[in-house]
C-alpha cells in the first residue's frame, strides 16, 4: 500500500499541419498569393524543419534577380505515439519519492520522407558545413524522438504548511518529435530540438500557497550551438 504505479498510452494524428509546395507561381508579376501560402504555420515557436513553400518561377526578363518573397512551412507530419508512466512510493520517515517518465514517438517522421516532401528547400536543422559550399541532405540533421524523466523527494502533495520538495530530471527533444508550437515555452525557451536538466524546489508557506523555485540548463540537440539557461522563482496559489 506505499507504492502505486500509474501509466497512460495516447496517440494524436494531426490534419493539415504540414506545408505543402506550392505550384509554380510569380509574385514579381502581380501574384497576390500563391497556392499553397494557407499551409504555413499560424503560430510556432522553433526547431521543426522548415521549407521554402513557394515555387517562384524565374522572371524572364532577369532571372537572376527575380524577387523570392517567401513563406516556410512545416516539413514534417506528425502521428504521436505518447507513453506516460509514474511510480509513488514512500521512503525515510514517510516521505515521497515519485519518478516520472514520458517518451514520445513521431510515427510519421522519417528523415528521406521529409526531405523529399521539402523539395530541396529545407531551410534548418543543418550541421555546420564547409562555407564554401551550400547544405545538402547529407548534411541534414533531425529525428522523431523525445523523452523526459523526473524524479521528486518530499511531499509530493505539499497539503500543509511547512510542507517541501526537491525534483531534478532530464529531456531531449529532437527537431521533429512534435510540433513545435505546442511544447512547453519554458525549456530551451519553447520548441524542441534540445536537450538539458533542470532542477527545482518547493516550499509550502500556508496550506494553499507555495513558493518554487526551478534552473533549467538546456542546447541544442543538432545544428549550430545555442545554450539557454533559465532561472524560475514563482509564488503559487490554490482556493
Amino acid at each position: 500500500n506505499q507504492n502505486s504505479l500509474r501509466g497512460a498510452l495516447a496517440y494524436y494524428h494531426f490534419d493539415n499541419i504540414s506545408g505543402k509546395r506550392s505550384s509554380s507561381c510569380s509574385p514579381w508579376a502581380g501574384d497576390e498569393n500563391c497556392d499553397t501560402d494557407w499551409s504555413r504555420p499560424a503560430f510556432m515557436q522553433k526547431g521543426n524543419t522548415l521549407f521554402l513553400l513557394r515555387n517562384i518561377a524565374p522572371n524572364p526578363l532577369n532571372p537572376a534577380d527575380t524577387p523570392q518573397p517567401q513563406y516556410v512551412g512545416l516539413a514534417s507530419k506528425f502521428d504521436l505515439l505518447d507513453l506516460n508512466l509514474r511510480w509513488d512510493t514512500r521512503v525515510f520517515d514517510g516521505l515521497g519519492l515519485r519518478l516520472n517518465g514520458n517518451y514520445i514517438r513521431n510515427l510519421a517522421y522519417s528523415d528521406d520522407k521529409t526531405w523529399a516532401r521539402a523539395a530541396g528547400g529545407v531551410v534548418n536543422n543543418f550541421e555546420r558545413v564547409n562555407e564554401q559550399r551550400d547544405p545538402g541532405r547529407e548534411d541534414f540533421r533531425s529525428g522523431g524522438n523525445a523523452y523526459a524523466m523526473q524524479a521528486t523527494f518530499g511531499h509530493l502533495g505539499l497539503e500543509s504548511k511547512g510542507d517541501w520538495n526537491v525534483l531534478a530530471g532530464y529531456k531531449r527533444i529532437e527537431p521533429d518529435a512534435l510540433p513545435d508550437g505546442y511544447n512547453d515555452s519554458t525549456f530551451h525557451r519553447g520548441g524542441t530540438n534540445a536537450r538539458g536538466y533542470f532542477l527545482g524546489a518547493n516550499y509550502a508557506i500556508d496550506r494553499n500557497a507555495w513558493l518554487g523555485m526551478r534552473w533549467t540548463a538546456t542546447q541544442e540537440v543538432y545544428g549550430p550551438p545555442l545554450s539557454i539557461d533559465t532561472l524560475q522563482l514563482e509564488l503559487n496559489a490554490r482556493f
